[in-house]
């Protein structure tokens, strides 16, 4: 069984999409709860993990967008290359651009609507701390 799943695996020209696609967010989850803890701290991040993991949810909606836009979830990994790494940068780029002109849309809104009230410039950390962790990822792998 094992060896039919791994010849199955190194057949393929690179994991599914689906599997990137996880990842990604989840990289990029992950760096919105880092930088929300660099700005206030573990515990304040704890109390706030729900309202937290709800307003990094709506940006993820944007990351979506960007990736959707660039492929950048289609035929990766295992041969990664320049243009990838380019394509990961880009479409960060766009998502952050257009989450920051959400987020100025959406300000004086923010809790009536129940998310919390990130500044821009955590924003923009969040969006520069996943896009070099997707680059890694895919230079490591």
């Amino acid at each position: 069984m094992l060896q039919k799943i791994l010849n199955w695996y190194f057949t393929k020209n690179a994991l599914p999409y689906w599997c990137i696609l996880m990842l990604d967010l989840l990289i990029c989850y992950l760096s919105g709860i880092f930088v929300f803890w660099l700005y206030y701290h573990g515990a304040v991040t704890l109390g706030n993990i729900v309202i937290l993991t709800k307003t990094i949810f709506v940006y993820m909606i944007f990351n979506l967008l960007g990736f959707k836009i660039f492929h950048t979830y289609s035929g990766i990994i295992r041969y990664s290359s320049f243009v990838d790494l380019e394509r990961v940068g880009l479409a960060m780029a766009l998502s952050c651009i257009v989450a920051l002109v959400f987020h100025y849309i959406i300000y004086p809104f923010h809790q009536t609507w129940g998310f919390v009230p990130l500044e821009g410039r955590q924003i923009l950390a969040m969006y520069v701390i996943a896009t070099i962790l997707m680059w890694a990822m895919r230079v490591l792998v």
